[in-house]
């Protein structure tokens, strides 16, 4: 408001204002604007080198990364255990998202059986029950 204050005290307006009101309200916004563009100098730079520093990494780190090839495994060794059909329907419902009568037409089940089949695998899998479900 101060340098709006400012502004409008220097200015010397050469013909009369329609609306004093809009006028004051943009000399304020046209303050507020030069003063965000003065703070922000980071993007005027020319080198981007600097400016890239700067930038947040959102891959993920080793820890993670180690933590879900360990989780991955856990699963395969999990799926290998089930029975060929589990297998199949978890596949089916959860990796190709096939729809359940989808997956009860193609295995010859009911939608109830594959309702069933569905919850014993995911009970059989070591993180079945937060990631997979």
């Amino acid at each position: 408001m101060h340098d709006a204050w400012l502004r409008l005290a220097g200015a010397s307006p050469g013909e009369s204002v329609l609306s004093p009101a809009a006028y004051i309200y943009r000399v304020a916004c046209n303050a507020a604007m030069d003063r965000l563009r003065a703070e922000r100098p980071w993007l005027l730079a020319g080198d981007t080198q600097d400016t890239l520093e700067h930038v947040a990494d959102h891959s993920p780190g080793p820890e993670l990364i180690a933590e879900a090839r360990s989780d991955l495994k856990a699963v395969e060794r999990a799926m290998q255990g089930l029975p060929n059909r589990h297998q199949d329907i978890l596949v089916a419902l959860r990796v190709h998202e096939l729809t359940r009568h989808e997956v009860a037409v193609r295995h010859g089940l009911s939608l109830r059986r594959v309702d069933t089949t569905l919850r014993q695998a995911l009970l059989r899998l070591p993180v079945g029950r937060c990631a997979v479900a």
